[in-house]
């Protein structure tokens, strides 16, 4: 009985290090590993970085199309630009035109 009663008291000096030890590293791994983790914060801070540079090319993008849409109000009409663009954009000549074809792989200004 004495040497069962001396391992009992070593196992219960050795429970709470034991138990306090899995606990910090259970918590230990979600901190770096876990949902709302070291490595999902990084994560989403690379989201938000992507995402602001997406939101500054559609900035752009709009006042390019803003400017664009200005230059087509009836104050600063340029009535032979309008039709040079509607030609372009729909692929229209008029049959007195001399139209001039880009090689391949070449696009003209208003070619995407």
């Amino acid at each position: 009985m004495p040497v069962s009663r001396t391992m009992r008291r070593r196992l219960c000096a050795l429970a709470g290090p034991v138990v306090a030890g899995a606990v910090l590293v259970y918590f230990g791994y979600h901190l770096v590993e876990g949902e709302h983790g070291a490595r999902a914060w990084g994560e989403l801070n690379e989201k938000i970085r992507l995402a602001e540079i997406e939101q500054q090319e559609l900035r752009t993008k709009r006042l390019e199309l803003e400017r664009k849409v200005a230059l087509l109000r009836s104050g600063s009409l340029d009535v032979d630009l309008l039709e040079e663009l509607a030609r372009g954009m729909l692929n229209f000549a008029h049959p007195d035109d001399i139209v001039f074809r880009p090689p391949d792989g070449q696009h003209g200004k208003f070619a995407k």
